[in-house]
């Protein structure tokens, strides 16, 4: 309900219900990083903060085991979890942002600047040889098959213009559009799509690559303090509409100091929308490679050490085509953005107490390169003063497991929140999930009908 411009993040038709007549944010960040791979025992974010790297950090495999090694902080492997292995990293920094009514019309210009890392669907066979190493005996002299997986990454920004009004409206329900379409300029992008390989360790320090298929990308410059220059351009869209009940069934959805008259009350809403539907072309610093089908026996496979994204493409060259001059397949390629389709409901259950419940699943790439973004179902209750706010989200990351947040929205000035607050206060360490904002805003005039109170919405 309050969430003014950054709402158009999730749905555009949002900002035209909003109570604000303009709100201007300065600057938010949400940044979240979570997996089912790995994760670090006795420790959370303030306490590794608080650490300053003092204490190392210790991977609790065979090999340190079996030298002794110990440490506060220890790498465990989810061993106990079967499914494959997911990692999603996604920080976004939205700039100066503007959202203002004109009439029944409502308009939005964004800035952020986005950087996005997914790995998916890797085996927790293969998964389990990158924890373990070459010296992990159960997984020497068997042929170890690794199926289909995808790793991208890329950083990029956004200029984008939001337009949303109400287009049907009668007593009962009340039907809003919106749109936002954004010019995206990339600084990076990289791919890497895996469809097969047999993995086979003789000993403790060679691997055998059999019949290797996979393809990979990048786009970079790699000369120092030019990273930020552009190295591809491309355009995405969000839609969305949002359907509003506005008959109210018990008189407590509304008290006193409802605003009826601006109609920012409703006995429940119902949002669909698809977000992130766009690509990146890269057409500078861009070069592709592809391995068909190729096997390389790699001595001394536990020494290997690469300096730079050249000595990797020289380095596989050598091994699996005898050259150490690479052969580049192409010199663009296009990655996807974070392709998803969201629904969201909100129920009024009265005395500014709502209750939402948000699906997002992400659009599969069909094997293209693109970022993956990770499948979630939120269940929050909030409530909702006129200047103050409180949430608690209770979500399901990838629909398997459950995480608990809290967030609070003070004078529509400040928002802060979490939803993992297991990485605030628990002790397994398996990502972390913030957001944070500054705006300044207007609301929209409130004609209290019966009481004085402040409490308008």
């Amino acid at each position: 309900m309050y969430a003014g411009i950054t709402g158009s993040w999730l749905n555009p038709a949002f900002i035209a219900s909003s109570p604000y007549r303009w709100d201007f944010n300065i600057v938010t960040l949400h940044s979240y990083l979570d997996n089912n791979y790995v994760y670090v025992f006795q420790t959370n974010v303030p306490d590794y903060v608080a650490d300053n790297g003092n204490t190392k950090l210790v991977v609790n495999n065979a090999w340190d085991r079996y030298q002794g090694k110990s440490s506060k902080y220890m790498l465990e492997n989810k061993e106990k979890n079967n499914w494959r292995k997911n990692i999603y990293e996604n920080t976004l920094i939205q700039g100066p942002s503007l959202m203002f009514n004109f009439k029944k019309w409502t308009f939005g210009v964004i800035t952020d600047g986005r950087a996005a890392v997914s790995l998916t669907r890797l085996h927790k066979t293969c998964a389990k040889l990158a924890f373990e190493g070459l010296t992990y005996d159960p997984l020497q002299n068997i042929d170890i098959d690794v199926p289909k997986f995808r790793l991208n990454g890329m950083v990029w920004d956004e200029i984008g213009i939001s337009v949303a009004r109400e287009i049907i409206k009668d007593r009962d329900m009340t039907i809003k559009a919106g749109v936002t379409l954004k010019h995206l300029n990339a600084f990076a992008g990289a791919y890497l799509l895996h469809k097969k390989s047999t993995l086979y360790v003789p000993n403790d320090s060679d691997l055998f690559f059999k019949n290797v298929d996979a393809k990979y990308g990048y786009a970079l410059n790699q000369e120092d303090g030019k990273f930020l220059t552009s190295t591809g351009k491309g355009i995405s869209m969000d839609i969305g509409v949002t359907f509003e009940k506005k008959t109210l069934k018990n008189s407590y959805q509304c008290p006193n100091f409802c605003n009826k008259k601006l109609e920012l009350q409703y006995n429940w809403k119902l949002g669909i929308s698809l977000i992130d539907i766009g690509y990146v072309r890269f057409k500078e610093k861009a070069q592709t490679f592809s391995i068909d089908n190729k096997s390389n026996y790699w001595f001394n496979f536990s020494n290997l050490k690469i300096d730079d994204l050249g000595g990797f493409d020289s380095t596989l060259s050598q091994h699996f085509d005898g050259n150490p001059v690479p052969t580049v397949t192409g010199t663009n390629f296009t990655m996807l953005t974070p392709w998803a389709a969201s629904v969201q409901f909100d129920y009024n259950v009265g005395y500014n107490v709502f209750v939402n419940a948000t699906w997002v699943q992400r659009i599969p790439h069909f094997g293209l390169p693109g970022v993956d973004r990770a499948n979630t179902i939120a269940i929050t209750p909030h409530y909702e003063l006129r200047r103050f706010g409180v949430a608690m989200p209770i979500i399901m990351y990838q629909y398997l497991w459950p995480r608990i947040g809290l967030a609070f929205r003070l004078n529509n000035f400040l928002f802060v929140g979490t939803d993992k607050l297991g990485a605030l206060i628990g002790h397994r360490l398996s990502g972390a999930d913030i957001y944070v904002g500054l705006k300044i805003n207007v609301l929209r005039k409130c004609n209290k009908r019966k009481s004085k109170s402040f409490l308008a919405f």
